[in-house]
């Protein structure tokens, strides 16, 4: 879940008077103290379609979810950190592995 905050910006230390979104995202804790981040809506979705076709490229992604090359790029790397994915074989030729574990 994201709540999103509204912040004045400030430029060289005054205030302009704009407003700007901030988003934060709840941490939720388990009972063993480590922290559950969701996942954003992108990030769903790259899931989704990684799991329809694993050799899926990221401009492919990018067109069937109507998605910036650059989110889902930004959304693969996330996931691959957070160890929802991993590529296997080369980048040409390769395939998303989604992890088991989760």
């Amino acid at each position: 879940m994201c709540i999103f905050f509204w912040k004045k910006s400030k430029q060289n230390g005054t205030d302009n008077g704009t407003v700007r979104p901030l988003l934060k995202r709840h941490k939720n804790r388990t009972d063993n103290g480590t922290e559950i981040i969701p996942l954003n809506d992108t990030e769903i979705a790259v899931l989704r379609e990684i799991s329809k076709n694993p050799y899926i490229k990221s401009i492919e992604i990018a067109k069937k979810t109507n998605h910036a090359r650059s989110t889902v790029s930004r959304a693969i790397k996330e996931l691959k950190a957070r160890g929802f994915i991993q590529r296997r074989g080369s980048d040409i030729k390769g395939y998303w592995k989604i992890s088991e574990q989760r």
